[in-house]
């Protein structure tokens, strides 16, 4: 089955992360999980279509490391995050609606509202209708 919605490019994303060797051992989901020591969350968003066949959807990423004493460990995230995107940008080669992919970001230090730092990173695949 093709993805065409949203939440069905995000659930190809995550199974496709999950079964990456290369993530062993990192929570990979939509939301951000209390306790997780690694983890990654992804959300995509529909863009314009690029031919009447195809869609432009942008995969969103943060990428979260835990250390034992509650802080973050940026270096780890920065290494996490340069892994999923490289991983994605191997999807075309496996997953057959992806196309090919575009303007990959990241990684880059964010903050959220507790001062708690971590990578962002985004990258835009061509999915097939």
């Amino acid at each position: 089955m093709i993805p065409r919605l949203w939440s069905d490019q995000t659930r190809a994303a995550i199974n496709y992360l999950r079964a990456r060797p290369s993530l062993a051992g990192v929570t990979i989901s939509r939301t951000k999980q209390a306790g997780k020591v690694e983890q990654v969350v992804i959300d995509a968003e529909p863009q314009q279509l690029e031919t009447p066949i195809s869609r432009r959807t942008s995969i969103i990423l943060e990428a979260w490391v835990v250390r034992d004493n509650k802080t973050s460990d940026v270096d780890r995230s920065f290494e996490l995050m340069s892994t999923v995107l490289y991983e994605l940008q191997q999807a075309p080669r496996v997953l057959s609606h992806v196309v090919r992919f575009d303007s990959p970001v990241g990684p880059r230090v964010e903050k959220d509202n507790g001062g708690f730092e971590y990578h962002e990173g985004s990258l835009v695949w061509v999915v097939t209708r």
